[in-house]
């Protein structure tokens, strides 16, 4: 295969930057807002055998004129295999918004509750690549339809219809698999003092199935310290009651006691996967800034799980902080029992005035992926320079048994910053596991130094060389795969 591209594909990229880069200049006149996202990659995942040459870009442009907004925007990626590559006008959107009313026609972004019954989402700056398409493209989940919301002081009204996407299937795939569900939406919501009650109901209609569900939430302060939120979904097809294996709730309490916040979480899901890509209820896990936690996540099942999850902040007067988290999750599947817990304590303090350092300790059981005593600890520090220098490092260590057998994971980076325009990063990763550690070695390394560039509030250069491991990833409570990636990455990011 050819590693270069055609004249015309270059020429083509070139000229939407030139186009970028003019909109910008002149986007005060215009009022125009938006952002492109160039990406450039030169290297191999798994299973390629040899290095070749990728770019994506996104271009994200919005006008508004007084109560309208209108909006576009248009992705593509260009590699030497032509059945991956692609230029589409993914988003149109149009929206008229004033204090009252807010409708939607074309490609939006709508969550009914906390996502038992719809959610649809962005994750910013993410981009996917799978291992069965190999074609990049955003991470992102949209509706495409038309909306309506009348708000009223106390209460407010809204419908809704449209196809979610699908974003399992990249833009090269049909749009039947790529927006396979139909739905219609219903519901308002009514305040009364310091609660709220809302409810929902949605019609699905895919090849197989044809019913309605139910969505109804409560929220609002018990005390001035005390708040909740409660989230039932049901399946309408046995009438009003709905069917009594086919439902998800989720709960909600949050304490703020002085220098203590507590929260505490309860959920329960059966059957409760939407269509092909409707919902995503609340995961209930919690979202680790750490990079070997987070990748070790527990990702939902909404076919049967059930759990908790109790999260704890304690504000010292010196300023330190110490957290605490337990999390538990149950899935019934068929014959089999899987639980994963998980036990997390971290203490985060300024010392001195230059180090400010947090130190972490996780303890978990993952049935799922037959992690069993994974036991992980840390440290995250940096030392401020002056004039807005600074210095990281980062080391995690990470042990666990699976099938009898034992593996280490250690993480440690090194990182400088010059204020928030430039940075430079060295990180590598080790690991015995035997579902990474390639044959006839008992270890693997991962090397890899990543730069940025940001010489203004407009553009942001991004630079990886190297060596990255993938795995899970999770971001604004969703999660998904990056692969491992060996190569040269350059990712230029301009805001209009």
């Amino acid at each position: 295969m050819p590693l270069g591209f055609s004249f015309a594909k270059r020429g083509f990229f070139a000229a939407i930057t030139i186009i970028v880069n003019w909109l910008g200049t002149n986007s005060a006149q215009a009022q125009l807002s938006g952002q492109n996202i160039a990406e450039f990659q030169y290297g191999q995942i798994p299973d390629d055998t040899t290095k070749f040459a990728t770019i994506y870009d996104r271009l994200v442009l919005d006008y508004d004129i007084n109560a309208f907004k209108v909006g576009l925007t248009l992705e593509q990626f260009w590699s030497p295999y032509s059945e991956r590559n692609y230029i589409e006008p993914n988003q149109v959107r149009l929206q008229y918004k004033t204090d009252k009313w807010d409708i939607k026609v074309g490609n939006f972004y709508e969550t009914l509750g906390r996502g038992t019954l719809m959610r649809t989402y962005q994750v910013p700056g993410s981009v996917l690549e799978d291992l069965s398409f190999r074609s990049r493209n955003y991470f992102h989940r949209d509706f495409l339809g038309a909306s309506v919301k009348y708000q009223a002081e106390a209460w407010s009204v809204k419908a809704l219809a449209g196809q979610p996407l699908n974003n399992v299937f990249p833009p090269t795939e049909a749009y039947e698999l790529r927006r396979p569900d139909s739905v219609a939406v219903i519901g308002g919501d009514y305040q009364i003092k310091t609660h709220k009650l809302e409810y929902n109901a949605m019609y699905l209609n895919n090849e197989r199935v044809d019913k309605w569900y139910s969505m109804m939430n409560l929220s609002g302060q018990i005390l001035p310290e005390l708040s909740y939120y409660a989230e039932m979904t049901i399946d309408n097809r046995d009438g009003i009651l709905g069917k009594d294996d086919e439902y998800g709730w989720y709960i909600n309490l949050n304490a703020n006691l002085n220098r203590l916040n507590v929260t505490a979480e309860l959920k329960d899901y059966n059957n409760i996967l939407i269509g092909e890509a409707v919902n995503e209820p609340p995961a209930l896990i919690k979202q680790h800034t750490y990079r070997q936690l987070n990748r070790s996540t527990h990702v939902p099942i909404p076919i049967d799980e059930s759990g908790w999850q109790i999260d704890a902040a304690y504000s010292f007067e010196d300023g330190s902080v110490l957290s605490f988290n337990h999390a538990r999750a149950l899935n019934e599947l068929g014959e089999v029992d899987f639980e994963y817990t998980e036990y997390f304590l971290e203490y985060s303090r300024l010392f001195n005035d230059q180090w400010d350092v947090k130190f972490f300790f996780d303890f978990a059981q993952d049935g799922v992926k037959g992690e069993e005593n994974r036991t992980s600890f840390g440290v995250d520090a940096d030392l401020l320079l002056k004039n807005r220098k600074s210095v990281n490092i980062e080391y995690e260590f990470q042990t666990f048994e699976r099938q009898e057998s034992g593996a280490t994971n250690i993480l440690l980076s090194l990182a400088y910053n010059y204020g928030s325009k430039f940075s430079i990063a060295a990180l590598t990763e080790y690991s015995t596991d035997n579902f990474l550690v390639e044959d006839g070695n008992d270890y693997r390394v991962w090397l890899g130094t990543n730069i940025k560039y940001k010489p203004d509030f407009r553009n942001t250069f991004l630079f990886f060389g190297g060596t990255r491991r993938g795995g899970p990833a999770c971001s604004s409570g969703v999660c998904y795969e990056i692969l491992d990636f060996e190569g040269v990455e350059l990712r230029y990011t301009r805001r209009l």
